[in-house]
């Protein structure tokens, strides 16, 4: 890393300046470095966050990263290699090296371990974080319908949601 002091066209020191992308001449004036040999392996600077959907809803992992060159993005599922689809999106934000994951309707083979990779020729950095999908309730329509004996009369209810095994709603239809 170099570290040098630049002076402003007036002479005065302006800043310190440490970096692995600029040289510095004896007169302490800096410029952009030609060196191509520098690099720094890929870093998570932000981590995934476990995630938990219901069936049909979008979900998306998001990691920022670091790294020079700036490193290649792999997605795994499971230990599986990841495509994109159009189901399954990939994004990589240039201005906050943040790489996104979005799944746009995740349902329960979807659910697993996410795993997140960056690799350039220095190195290699990855973090994972686990996707769970839960079964949204679903209303079902159930008939209940009652003969009386004594008249032609039948009365049916439609519509009952079934909470839980002592409770229920229905609404009635006669």
């Amino acid at each position: 890393m170099s570290r040098c002091i630049l002076k402003r066209y007036t002479g005065a020191e302006s800043c310190i300046l440490c970096c692995s992308q600029v040289r510095c001449d004896s007169r302490e004036v800096c410029s952009p470095s030609d060196d191509s040999d520098s690099s720094n392996p890929p870093q998570i600077l932000r981590h995934m966050e476990p995630q938990s959907v219901e069936a049909g809803k979008p979900v998306r992992f998001s990691v920022a990263v670091s790294g020079l060159p700036k490193p290649e993005i792999s997605w795994f599922h499971n230990r599986q290699p990841i495509h994109p689809t159009k189901n399954v999106v990939f994004h990589f934000d240039e201005v906050t090296n943040i790489a996104m994951l979005i799944i746009v309707d995740a349902f329960s083979e979807h659910a697993g371990q996410y795993t997140c990779t960056a690799v350039n020729n220095a190195g290699e950095a990855a973090c994972s974080a686990t996707l769970t999908i839960t079964q949204e309730e679903e209303e079902g329509n159930l008939w209940l319908c009652r003969l009386q004996t004594d008249s032609t009369e039948t009365t049916c209810f439609s519509s009952c949601k079934i909470n839980s095994p002592f409770s229920s709603t229905c609404k009635g239809m006669s």
